[in-house]
C-alpha cells in the first residue's frame, strides 16, 4: 500500500524541480545577455568611470571631520580633480590623504565660504584658483550653481543614516561596470541612435574616490579633436563675459579679494589653514587668460593681500615640461609629477603635511 504522505512530498519536489529549472535557465540567459553587453561596449573602446554627480560629492563631502586638525581638504575646479592625486599627495607629505572635493565647471569660493561660515573647520583646505570661475563677477552663473547643487545635496543628505553606504556601492559598481554609464541607458541611446551615432569613449575617466584620469586608450586624434573644441568654448566663454560686462574692474577686484581673505581669516583663526594654487594651463586659454585675468593684477593681488599661502604653477622650474591635454588639465603622468612638486614645496613648511589621525 502507498504511503499518501510519500506521495505527497514526491509531487512538491517535482512542482519545485519544474518551476526552478525554468528560473535557472532565464538566469543564465540573464547574465550570458548582461556579459555580452559589456564585452560589446569594452570592443568599441568605452571604459567604466563613475558618475560624478552632486550626491558623490556630499557622500565625500561628508568623510571631512570638521573638528580634527587632521582634516585635509581639496577644493576648485575640474583642475583639482584631474591635476593633484590625492594618494600620491599623502605619500609625499608623509600626511593624512586629502578628501577630493574639487567640483568640474565650478567656482571655489561657495565651498570655501562654506567651510568658513557653516563649520568648525580647522584642518587644511587647498584651493585651486582658475581665473575665469574665480575672478569673474557673473554670481549666478553655471560655474556658481554647480557648486551650490553640491552643497544643497550634503545639507540634504547628512542626517540621512544609510545614505553614504548605498552611494559608496553605486560608486563601486559604476567603477567596474559599463552598464552604468549614462549614455547607455536606453533612452539616452534610442537619442543618439536616432541621430546614427553611437557613445563615444570618454576622454576623462572618473574614480570612486573623484580622481579624474585622462583615458589611456584614448588616441593623439581624439585629444587634438578635444582641444580645438575646448578652445572655441574658452574663446566663446571669455568673449561673453566681456560683452555681458562680467570682467572685475580694480573695485571688484578688490571687494572679491577682501571678502576671499575675510573667508581665509576665520578659517586660519580657528586653527586651521588655507592654500591657494594656480594651476596650470597652457595654449590658447592661457594666452585669453593672460589677456583678460593678468596675473599682476589678479593673483599677485590675492598672494600679496591674503593671510594664505600661495602657490602658482609657474613658481615650479619644471612647468614647461607639463602636458595640459585640452589647455586646462593635465594628463596622468604629468598629474603624479606635479603632485610630487607641489607637495616637495611645501614638505618643508609644515602646511600640507597634515598629521594622520
Amino acid at each position: 500500500m502507498t504511503d499518501p504522505s510519500s506521495t505527497s512530498n514526491s509531487s512538491a519536489e517535482y512542482r519545485r524541480t519544474r518551476l526552478g529549472q525554468p528560473l535557472l535557465g532565464a538566469f543564465l540567459v540573464a547574465v550570458l545577455l548582461f556579459l555580452a553587453w559589456e564585452c560589446v561596449w569594452r570592443a568599441r573602446g568605452l571604459r567604466p568611470s563613475v558618475n560624478d554627480d552632486a550626491s558623490l560629492w556630499a557622500m565625500h563631502r561628508n568623510r571631512v571631520d570638521e573638528k580634527a586638525s587632521s582634516a585635509f581638504v581639496l577644493a576648485g575646479s575640474s583642475r583639482i580633480l584631474t591635476d593633484i592625486v590625492p594618494e600620491v599627495l599623502a605619500e609625499e607629505t608623509g600626511g593624512a590623504c586629502p578628501v577630493q572635493l574639487g567640483i568640474a565647471g565650478a567656482a571655489p569660493w561657495p565651498v570655501l565660504r562654506h567651510f568658513a561660515e557653516a563649520t568648525r573647520f580647522r584642518g587644511c583646505i587647498v584651493v585651486d584658483v582658475a581665473p575665469l570661475h574665480a575672478f569673474s563677477l557673473a554670481e549666478d552663473d553655471v560655474a556658481h550653481r554647480r557648486a551650490r547643487e553640491c552643497l544643497a545635496e550634503f545639507a540634504e543628505q547628512e542626517d540621512t543614516p544609510f545614505w553614504n553606504v548605498e552611494r559608496w556601492l553605486q560608486a563601486q559598481a559604476e567603477a567596474r561596470l559599463i552598464t552604468w554609464l549614462p549614455e547607455l541607458s536606453p533612452h539616452t541611446l534610442a537619442a543618439q541612435y536616432a541621430r546614427g551615432g553611437y557613445p563615444r569613449k570618454r576622454l576623462w575617466l572618473m574614480t570612486p574616490g573623484r580622481q579624474r584620469w585622462a583615458n589611456p586608450d584614448a588616441s593623439e586624434e581624439e585629444w587634438e579633436e578635444n582641444r580645438l573644441h575646448w578652445q572655441t568654448y574658452y574663446r566663446e566663454s571669455y568673449a561673453e563675459l566681456y560683452q555681458r560686462g562680467l570682467l572685475p574692474g580694480p573695485a571688484e577686484r578688490e571687494a572679491l579679494i577682501a571678502q576671499v581673505n575675510e573667508w581665509v581669516r576665520i578659517i586660519q583663526g580657528r586653527g586651521g589653514r588655507v592654500v591657494f594654487v594656480r594651476l596650470p594651463s597652457s595654449g590658447v586659454l592661457r594666452l585669453l587668460e593672460r589677456r583678460w585675468f593678468p596675473k599682476s593684477t589678479h593673483w599677485d593681488m590675492l598672494a600679496q593681500t591674503t593671510e594664505a599661502r600661495c602657490v602658482h604653477f609657474e613658481d615650479f622650474p619644471e612647468h614647461p615640461l607639463w602636458n595640459c591635454v585640452d589647455d586646462s588639465h593635465l594628463d596622468g603622468p604629468s598629474s603624479v609629477a606635479f603632485t610630487r612638486a607641489f607637495a616637495g614645496l611645501f614638505a618643508g613648511r609644515g602646511v600640507c603635511a597634515v598629521p594622520r589621525d
